[in-house]
């Protein structure tokens, strides 16, 4: 996560993975899918 710019919140036993802002849905979707490619497979883009 740190490597694609975010950041990592431990809470609850899991792990929240955290990237942006973005300016754009556009941008958040590419990285949505930078990160699936890295492993986060349940990536998703919120606002």
């Amino acid at each position: 996560a740190q490597s694609m710019g975010g950041f990592v919140k431990p809470g609850g036993g899991l792990y929240r993975v955290q990237l942006g802002p973005f300016a754009t849905r556009g941008e958040a979707e590419a990285a949505r899918r930078r990160a699936a490619g890295a492993g986060y497979g349940d990536a998703r883009v919120i606002n």
